[in-house]
């Protein structure tokens, strides 16, 4: 990478880059490459890359090499800033829907935050000047925005809907969950935001943390069958993986939905 001024980068969560220190005028043009190798599963990863600016001009590069090839800066294509667990042409809302269906993300940007809901409508809630954000034309909820760039949003209904840093969907509560809470509860994966379960919280156990009797579990696929919370045994796979192949058919890609375990699913070979 090139960098001018500080830089750390990590991949898959794993640091391979961290140079938090002022640059030169050859750290912002010749090309640094990390020190520790990680190995890497098929399909797309997380990167994660952070900078700062003592002063002056400001750059900020990250390059790839293939071999002994030379480096090639990446291009923003790339990159997204969702993680695809679908094929081309299907789609999704909010799993389980219901209240917390309503919305399926948000976005903080410099001058407004952006809720998506569950049909992929954009709502746009514009910063002001004197602090808040203002709604969109006849709608009538509040946006907040903590200092950990956590989202809450308060529909004029006072359903309370909770994103987490990610701008994913963490909880929702309405008027009247705090009598008697029933929205399904969603468990991410760290890293992609892969939905990895969705629990009914009348199945507590009460514990802290809570388990739950009832779950809908999500693998995916280069997932084992035996991935903590999935829920299968090995009598539900003709393989260690957690969507197995057959013969003449084509293995799921890594990351794509390839299994849905339901409360109560009866042990069996797919």
């Amino acid at each position: 990478m090139t960098r001018d001024d500080g830089a750390r980068v990590f991949i898959n969560s794993t640091l391979v880059y961290d140079k938090w220190e002022n640059g030169t005028a050859a750290t912002g043009t010749d090309v640094q490459p990390g020190t520790v190798t990680v190995t890497l599963p098929g399909g797309p990863v997380p990167i994660q890359a952070e900078t700062y600016d003592q002063g002056g001009p400001a750059s900020f590069a990250l390059y790839s090499q293939l071999g002994a090839a030379a480096f090639t800066k990446v291009p923003a294509t790339a990159y997204t800033r969702t993680f695809e667990s679908l094929p081309a042409g299907w789609g999704a809302s909010t799993a389980l829907a219901g209240d917390a269906g309503a919305f399926s993300r948000a976005e903080v940007t410099s001058g407004a935050v952006i809720l998506t809901d569950s049909t992929g409508t954009a709502h746009t809630y514009a910063k002001k000047a004197e602090g808040g954000y203002a709604p969109p034309l006849g709608e009538y909820g509040t946006v907040a925005l903590d200092a950990g760039g956590v989202v809450s949003f308060t529909d004029e209904g006072g359903t309370i809907y909770t994103f987490d840093a990610a701008g994913r969907v963490a909880a929702v509560a309405s008027p009247a969950e705090t009598v008697k809470p029933a929205n399904p509860i969603p468990n991410y994966r760290p890293g992609t935001g892969q939905i990895v379960s969705i629990a009914d919280p009348l199945s507590t156990n009460g514990g802290s943390p809570a388990t739950y009797a009832r779950t809908v579990a999500f693998a995916y696929g280069g997932d084992r069958y035996d991935r903590a919370g999935l829920g299968l045994s090995a009598t539900d796979s003709i393989s260690i993986d957690a969507c197995p192949t057959r013969a003449n058919f084509a293995a799921p890609p890594v990351g794509m939905l390839c299994r849905i375990v339901y409360p109560g699913a009866r042990g069996g070979v797919l």
